[in-house]
């Protein structure tokens, strides 16, 4: 299934410029994934910011960015800048290491998690019931995941290199529903 909402994350930093059609827009694509099956395939348009490990111990100590709130987290960790200033491989990470942060997560808003692996039985949880939606993308193929991102910019920690949040602009990314309300999973 292919977004028909194109590119339809607003930037951060237009956020409070455009809430009520920043939150229409998020919901509209709530309500498109919504009605995918575990397993089914979504290529998604928009805004994806990454989170890694040592961003997670940041945000746990200084608290979590209103930036964020609302947003796509896709845990990744980029490969760093090329030459010609694309982004290197950006794959996705071992999402289970999140877990002990869903209820942060939850608490913030984010209800759309990309990464790669099985989840708790409490994010499952929250999957089936429709509070939180996790995708999985291709792992070993960052290369190919780094040619769907169109722009990108470091957020926030730029101090932490790779494991800083990156904000992405992506085209067609390639995403599959992990589990579903009908207790159905991708694994």
């Amino acid at each position: 299934m292919k977004s028909s909402l194109g590119l339809s994350v607003i930037l951060a930093s237009s956020l409070c410029f455009s809430y009520p059609h920043f939150m229409d827009q998020f919901q509209n694509l709530i309500h498109e994934i919504s009605h995918l099956k575990a397993g089914g395939k979504f290529h998604f348009s928009g805004t994806l910011y990454t989170l890694r490990d040592q961003t997670m111990a940041k945000i746990k100590k200084d608290g979590f960015p209103d930036f964020l709130k609302n947003q796509i987290i896709y845990f990744c960790g980029p490969s760093g800048p090329l030459p010609d200033g694309r982004l290197g491989s950006c794959g996705p990470t071992t999402s289970k290491r999140f877990d002990p942060c869903h209820q942060l997560f939850m608490e913030n808003s984010i209800r759309i998690t990309i990464g790669k692996g099985r989840r708790t039985a409490a994010v499952e949880s929250d999957c089936r019931a429709g509070k939180h939606f996790y995708f999985v993308t291709y792992g070993g193929l960052g290369a190919y995941l780094s040619s769907m991102i169109q722009s990108w910019r470091i957020a926030a920690y730029p101090e932490l290199g790779t494991e800083a949040i990156f904000e992405l602009q992506v085209a067609d990314f390639p995403m599959i529903l992990a589990y579903d309300g009908n207790g159905g999973s991708a694994f």
